[in-house]
């Protein structure tokens, strides 16, 4: 769904009931994902979107999205919501055959599931969950890990400083299988 740049974005003085739609409005442009062009392309390679992969392994109706509005917006001079570009990683908590699981992956239609301006990190949300309640962890690996725009708009190459591995062998510690 493409922005609508006639939509009047919710600002202090109006009603609650628009800063409501408004939630709903960046829902529904976070589930577009990379756009129609992109899901398609996916799907022409044989592939599913991450939200389908999730869709298909955990219990309908059990999936809670963490963070489902995550994502760089841009407005204009009025305040109005001009571009959204959603959070290349889809994530939450669902169940599987019943059982509780945290789940997460790569939005292959986003930059190639890399992080962008905006991602939402795995090591940071749902793996953390998964320590806290002590259940099973399932991340859905597509993307391609790194993004060199990030490089260019910093200036230099961000290297690992180490934390993913540590939280890694926290949840191989202490997550069941």
């Amino acid at each position: 769904m493409p922005i609508d740049l006639n939509r009047e974005s919710w600002k202090p003085g109006m009603p609650w009931e628009k800063a409501i739609e408004d939630i709903e409005y960046i829902r529904e442009l976070g589930r577009e994902m990379g756009g129609p062009e992109r899901i398609e392309r996916q799907h022409r390679g044989g592939r599913y979107t991450v939200r389908e992969r999730i869709e298909k392994m955990i219990d309908p109706g059990t999936f809670v999205e963490s963070g489902p509005m995550v994502g760089a917006a841009e407005f204009d001079a009025e305040g109005n919501l001009t571009a959204f570009s959603p959070g290349g990683y889809v994530m939450g908590l669902g169940e599987i055959d019943g059982r509780p699981v945290a789940v997460g992956g790569d939005d292959f239609t986003i930059s190639g599931g890399s992080p962008h301006n905006v991602h939402k990190s795995p090591q940071d949300f749902v793996q953390p969950l998964a320590i806290q309640y002590g259940i099973p962890y399932v991340q859905l690996i597509e993307g391609v890990g790194h993004s060199s725009k990030s490089d260019e708009a910093s200036g230099h190459m961000g290297l690992p400083n180490g934390g993913l591995w540590w939280r890694n062998v926290e949840v191989l510690r202490r997550v069941p299988c």
